[in-house]
């Protein structure tokens, strides 16, 4: 390279990181959002913790939040430990890290190609697109910049490694690739898209006759058996996280259809976002009812003949085909083939596959400035304007990231029926005391989501706490009667169990027994809410169906041990079987439960073993006393007191207070 080039080289290196920073300067005012970042940060216990050496054997060997990021929480714990849990410190080295990929992708890009302008066209890109916006802006996704940097310096040592093959050479290529997999592990595909650059633009693969082609990629595959073996091992690790921590939950519930509507409408869809990036916002998520596949076939139909289009014309043009198999392949993790989260597509998830389509453009503009060179000054001006325009859109983007009630009112204003976003609206609301935003909030999110639990949930919880009967009862007309699944009326029913609002929560829990019968914390409920109302036989029966339905509820055999213990009537009162029920319950506990130790105790005084009831009502108060349950601690020195007089508690009596 010669001394000019490298000037301009240093000089386009030192432009993209101004542009970077001028785009995302705004992030120093703004806060963490709660859309995962305090789950990341706030609450993990060890990031928030700093940089500790139990912290680092725990990212390694824990997964948190159903993800396995080693790397990624270790960075974060990082900030803490210099700056402390600063949302402001924690976006400035999102901003440096992106930054520095787009540097890295420049000299990568060079490097592969040996065209300087093309290649800073395509880091330009990649610094200002919208759609980087919520990888950079959002502290939670440190895993896209620091992925992003490690995959950089992979497309730069390949380019080295290229050159002269040594196994000296592929180890500087294997330290990064398993460092990005320990960041983000979507970086499985990479190894997939260096094949891509060994057709072009490096020339290692022949692809103008089958059998060479399959030659050569043999031989280029073998060189690569670490990096796959590498993506094997993750990909197993990520898979087996996810199944095991519940992250693949919503696909459980997700309709076939809707899920093959989002795999054949997502590729057009990041296409579309890519070349006019409007209506952006932090969460699309899935729809609520299957929808038509006429659309999406005709999107994924599109997609395919494009494809094809685009690999003939690779024959004269192969940057075409590499461009748009790259943007396909990278794509590939993220479309919904196999469904994590409750997000639908997302932005950030353009981050790598988006270089692509910039490869695309950015040599088709290079083949049109040496074919017609009267276009050269319209070229130029046309690219710098997109680039402008871009970065514009960019930094009134990242204004929307400065809080949470920001963020998500912009998304339901570009959105339509976006329940999660109306949601979070709500939780916001109602955590500043603002209830009479809440309920609205939360009202809109079922709306477009008659099923959306955590709205029914926290909605009829709130209403409950404030004592409001009328308003709790009118959610039960908020879907179409009658209910048409339980999880909306078991929400509710359960949440104002849960609140003392037995009487308004029956209509709820029966209606969600009568669609779901086999649920064990439905029959819990209607047994708390048949108590209340004074019908223990009733109580009983749902307390004992729950426990057959799934006997490690501990708490349902503690209210079940007590009822058989303390029933008035002979015919219902079994002391024995509280007492064998309760001790069962106990020996699978690692800790001492004091309600069940409560019940067991009184059993114990309902067969007239005082000794062994008082011994045992005095561990039940020892573990209450140790654990703060206020509620419980009187009610067990009350009944130590009888105990010690000789008195069994009386009949039909309550355990404890109730809400």
């Amino acid at each position: 390279m010669g001394e000019s080039n490298r000037r301009a080289l240093a000089l386009v290196a030192v432009a993209l990181v101004l542009v970077v920073a001028a785009v995302y300067g705004r992030v120093i005012h703004q806060q963490f959002v709660n859309f995962d970042d305090y789950i990341y940060v706030l609450e993990n216990p060890n990031v928030r913790a700093g940089l500790t050496w139990n912290g680092l054997r725990a990212h390694l060997t824990e997964p948190y939040a159903a993800y396995w990021l080693p790397l990624t929480w270790t960075s974060l714990a990082l900030d803490v430990s210099l700056w402390g849990p600063s949302a402001t410190a924690m976006k400035v080295t999102n901003v440096a890290l992106h930054a520095l990929a787009s540097v890295l992708l420049l000299l990568a890009c060079r490097r592969l190609t040996g065209a300087l302008w093309p290649s800073a066209l395509v880091a330009a890109v990649f610094a200002v697109h919208p759609l980087h916006v919520e990888s950079v802006a959002w502290v939670a996704e440190r895993k896209d910049v620091l992925s992003g940097v490690f995959a950089m310096l992979v497309l730069l040592a390949y380019a080295h490694y290229a050159e002269a093959p040594t196994p000296d050479r592929l180890v500087v290529v294997v330290v990064p690739y398993a460092l990005g997999l320990l960041a983000k592990p979507t970086l499985v595909v990479l190894p997939a898209a260096l094949l891509l650059l060994d057709v072009w633009p490096l020339g290692r693969l022949d692809v103008t006759t089958p059998r060479a082609t399959a030659r050569g990629a043999r031989d280029l595959l073998v060189e690569k058996l670490p990096l796959f073996m590498l993506a094997a091992i993750v990909g197993f690790v990520v898979l087996h996280t996810q199944a095991t921590m519940g992250a693949r939950e919503v696909a459980a519930w997700l309709p076939g259809r809707t899920q093959a509507a989002i795999v054949l409408e997502s590729f057009g869809w990041y296409l579309a976002k890519t070349l006019w990036p409007s209506g952006l916002a932090a969460i699309y998520p899935v729809p609520t009812t299957p929808p038509s596949l006429v659309l999406p076939a005709l999107a994924g139909l599109a997609v395919a003949l494009l494809t094809v289009a685009l690999l003939l014309a690779g024959r004269r043009r192969p940057y075409l085909a590499i461009g748009w198999l790259w943007f396909l392949g990278m794509l590939l993790p993220v479309v919904g083939l196999v469904h994590v989260g409750i997000q639908m597509r997302a932005d950030r998830w353009m981050y790598l596959p988006m270089i692509g389509l910039s490869l695309m453009a950015a040599f088709a503009l290079a083949e049109a400035w040496e074919r017609f060179p009267r276009m050269r000054r319209a070229l130029v001006g046309g690219s710098l304007v997109a680039l402008a325009a871009l970065g514009a859109v960019a930094w009134v983007q990242v204004g929307y990231w400065r809080d949470t009630v920001t963020l998500f009112t912009r998304a339901v204003a570009v959105t339509d029926g976006n329940y999660y976003a109306w949601d979070a609206l709500a939780q916001q609301y109602r955590m500043a005391n603002r209830l009479d935003a809440a309920a609205p909030a939360y009202l809109r999110a079922l709306r477009s989501a008659p099923r959306w639990q955590r709205s029914l949930e926290q909605l009829a919880e709130m209403w409950a706490l404030q004592g409001d009967a009328r308003a709790a009862a009118a959610l039960r007309a908020v879907p179409p009667q009658p209910w048409s699944d339980p999880y909306g009326a078991a929400a509710v029913g359960v949440a104002l169990v849960r609140g003392g609002r037995t009487a308004e929560a029956r209509p709820f829990v029966e209606d969600a027994l009568a669609l779901e019968p086999r649920s064990p914390e439905l029959h819990t409920a209607m047994a708390v809410i048949l108590a209340r109302a004074g019908d223990r036989a009733g109580a009983e029966t749902h307390y004992a169906r729950a426990l057959t339905l799934e006997p490690r509820l501990y708490s349902t055999a503690a209210n079940l041990a007590w009822l058989r213990a303390t029933a008035a009537d002979p015919a219902r009162r079994r002391p024995e079987e509280a007492q064998e029920l309760a001790a069962r319950a106990l020996a699978e506990l690692e800790t001492l439960e004091p309600a069940l130790l409560d019940a067991q105790a009184a059993a114990y005084a309902a067969r007239g073993k005082f000794p062994e009831a008082i011994a045992t009502g005095e561990r039940a108060l020892a573990a209450a006393e140790r654990r703060g349950l206020t509620a419980l601690v009187a009610p067990i020195r009350a009944r130590l007191a009888g105990y010690r007089a000789g008195r069994a508690p009386a009949p039909d009596a309550e355990q404890w207070p109730r809400p």
